[in-house]
């Protein structure tokens, strides 16, 4: 598997240099973090079997940004919480990013689940010199330990919303993203998102001009896209499509 996912990122960044996409990682500094906006953000997500089938599983996702000091240093940090509409979950992450290059510093995440059983799930990722892993601390994180050496410079996935809204956007544009979801089972690579169009999204009834930025991840027929204001640059609605039906991220508020 592991050579598997090397092949991979050879065939993404040999692509990159002779079709001249962006290759962004945490190391070369190119978004624009000047664009990214603090406050909250509401998300509606629901699922449905065919885009005109009916609305199910239903969940709210609140995403609030702020800037701080931490030990000298300018971070973000992103506290994020989900909710789910029958009370099965609800889970809240803090997430502390580096403010000028995104650089992950630390995720803690805190909830309550119920599968495979009901257990409060406590996880602490820590960064460090391009590596990652988990507190000892069972008080603080009382899943499998998780170590990775090598992050490859990687963003934290966890965190690809406001990721996107500080993207060099433009028409036909390209970027592989260095991602790695931290707890992951899959090594930090680099996945390919292009630009493939402009839409008119309503939001607050208004028409909003947005980016369209899509990802195909090439196995199973799964794509996502993600429509991004070209003004404000905050996505304001995804589409996950996956075999079997669709499942959907719309901004309720800002």
């Amino acid at each position: 598997m592991k050579h598997t996912f090397l092949f991979f990122q050879f065939v993404i960044i040999a692509f990159c240099a002779q079709a001249q996409i962006d290759s962004l990682n945490t190391a070369n500094n190119k978004l624009l973090t000047q664009n990214l906006k603090t406050g909250t953000n509401t998300y509606l997500i629901y699922f449905q079997d065919s885009l005109n089938g009916p609305k199910y599983n239903f969940s709210i996702w609140e995403r609030s940004l702020s800037k701080k000091e931490l030990s000298g240093n300018q971070v973000y940090q992103l506290d994020w919480k989900r909710f789910t509409s029958d009370k099965a979950s609800t889970i809240e992450y803090e997430i502390i990013l580096e403010a000028k290059t995104f650089t992950p510093i630390s995720e803690k995440v805190a909830g309550e689940v119920q599968k495979p059983e009901k257990q409060f799930v406590k996880k602490h990722f820590i960064y460090n010199e391009n590596k990652m892993y988990t507190n000892t601390d069972t008080s603080k994180h009382n899943q499998p330990e998780v170590k990775i050496e090598d992050l490859q410079h990687s963003f934290n996935w966890e965190a690809d919303l406001e990721t996107f809204s500080i993207l060099p956007l433009a028409k036909d544009k390209s970027f592989a993203i260095c991602f790695y979801h931290p707890g992951s089972s899959t090594p930090p690579t680099y996945y390919l998102y292009k630009i493939v169009g402009s839409e008119n999204v309503t939001f607050n009834n208004q028409e909003i001009s947005c980016w369209v930025l899509e990802i195909d991840y090439g196995s199973h027929n799964s794509k996502a896209k993600f429509w991004i204001d070209k003004s404000t640059h905050q996505v304001l609605k995804t589409q996950d499509i996956f075999p079997g039906g669709y499942r959907f991220k719309t901004l309720l508020s800002n």
